[in-house]
């Protein structure tokens, strides 16, 4: 089981002000202990990989199950160390839950390697089509 959501434009200029809207598309109970779960994860190591991917995580008790929000950046989000973020994955998980946490991170990285998959989300022309190609997750 799985909370998801979309975000067709993410108009952003930092990954604080992305992390913050993409939270607020999860509808969590506890947005501030949420973020700064995820901004404790990201200060480990940046989370932009290749391609202008971006995978913010965290764990935290303020969700229930494993929750995730794609976006999409028309305009690349700065995600600091002179890295940007045209596609965006920010995932949730209970902080008791390991292994559902790290399988989706690996697959979502692994799917979207994928130049076609990338070029499906960045190209939709609504959530629907993004949440197509996201679907293969």
């Amino acid at each position: 089981m799985k909370t998801e959501s979309f975000i067709f434009e993410l108009d952003c200029t930092s990954k604080e002000e992305a992390i913050r809207k993409m939270i607020d598309a999860l509808e969590v109970g506890d947005p501030a202990a949420v973020f700064k779960a995820v901004m404790d994860r990201e200060a480990l190591a940046n989370t932009c990989i290749d391609h202008g991917i971006a995978i913010p995580h965290g764990k935290t008790d303020a969700v229930g199950e494993l929750s995730y929000v794609c976006a999409r950046a028309p305009r690349s989000i700065d995600w600091g160390g002179g890295r940007k973020a045209g596609i965006v994955v920010l995932t949730l998980s209970p902080t008791s839950s390991c292994g559902p946490h790290v399988l989706f991170l690996a697959h979502v990285a692994k799917l979207l390697e994928n130049p076609e998959v990338r070029g499906r989300i960045m190209d939709a022309s609504s959530v629907e089509e993004m949440r197509e190609a996201f679907e293969l997750i």
